[in-house]
């Protein structure tokens, strides 16, 4: 199941409107593998960014995605507990832009289809922390 959850007056078009074709189709095919990562995932549009949740409660992003002008921003969250063991596997990744010890994620940027490959993997692992920190 796949729940869009919009509450609020934002929605993903209002987040596309107006961007290139191909950050459209790009942020297409990032949101399609996404979706295979997990059979419950919410799809909260906000403001500022689209909320990718492993449940509908604050704990529960796995990923914040922004739309700049030649990329997508993407901010991979973890649990606190799982952050630094994250961070330290990750740490020579070139694909991670920079790392906020503050509020535990990362940021990476995705520009092109084939990097995908690079950042799925880590996009699950950050779904299956979240998923499991809600657990606890």
């Amino acid at each position: 199941m796949h729940n869009i959850n919009n509450k609020s007056n934002y929605t993903e078009e209002y987040h596309l409107n107006g961007k290139p074709n191909n950050i459209v189709e790009l942020y297409n095919e990032l949101k399609k593998q996404i979706l295979k990562i997990g059979e419950i995932i919410f799809i909260i549009p906000r403001q500022k960014y689209i909320a990718y949740k492993v449940s509908n409660n604050f704990k529960g992003t796995f990923v914040n995605i922004t739309f700049q002008k030649s990329g997508i921003e993407l901010n991979l969250c973890f649990g606190k507990d799982s952050y630094g063991n994250f961070k330290r596997k990750y740490q020579n990744n070139d694909m991670i832009k920079r790392w906020n010890d503050k509020y535990n994620y990362c940021v990476m940027y995705l520009k092109k289809n084939n990097e995908l490959d690079k950042i799925i993997p880590l996009i699950k692992e950050c779904y299956e922390i979240r998923k499991r920190d809600l657990k606890k």
